[in-house]
């Protein structure tokens, strides 16, 4: 037993001191915890809001979005013009191309960017609070079907932080935007 007991505090303390995030992993997710481990966890990758982007998108600024999550979300939705990462292969030669990624919240396309930062890219940006916040602000999504109004919620707990009416259902079925 004494055996169990050490083992337990070896592995809390290894935890603690890692930086292990309990509130991403068990604790309820609030934007500012996500928020500080972008800032913590990925502190040389720059970050653009949505607000930035959705100027960008409508002065028709010159840019790839690049969308980092697995198919089965990008196909439910994602941001307009945005492409899949496995369909974007930048080449060194374009290093100077302004690339935005985004993913559910900003963590996972924040990963992505460093790696593009370590190719040798630097005009490489993380879109903060990602397809998750721009779906909240209300802007618009698409698909390959035309434009919706859904966002696959990666799973129930992380799909919180999407307004109820905005969640996909488990099928992954969209759901068409409603015109005004």
């Amino acid at each position: 037993m004494k055996t169990i007991s050490k083992i337990f505090i070896v592995l809390l303390a290894t935890l603690l001191l890692s930086g292990f995030r309990w509130s991403l992993m068990f604790g309820e997710l609030e934007w500012a915890d996500i928020d500080q481990a972008l800032d913590q966890d990925f502190p040389t990758v720059r970050q653009l809001s949505v607000e930035e982007v959705r100027s960008m998108l409508d002065s028709n600024q010159q840019f790839v979005l690049v969308d980092v999550r697995e198919p089965a979300e990008y196909q439910v939705s994602h941001l307009p013009n945005a492409l899949p990462a496995d369909a974007f292969q930048p080449e060194k030669s374009e290093k100077d191309l302004l690339i935005v990624a985004y993913c559910s919240v900003g963590l996972r396309s924040a990963k992505y960017v460093q790696q593009l930062q370590q190719q040798g890219l630097q005009n490489v940006y993380n879109l903060r609070g990602s397809i998750f916040m721009w779906a909240n602000k209300g802007y618009p999504l698409e698909s390959d079907n035309g434009p919706v109004a859904r966002v696959h919620p990666f799973n129930e707990r992380w799909g919180k932080l999407l307004r109820p009416e905005l969640r996909s259902e488990k099928n992954g079925d969209d759901v068409p935007a409603r015109r005004p």
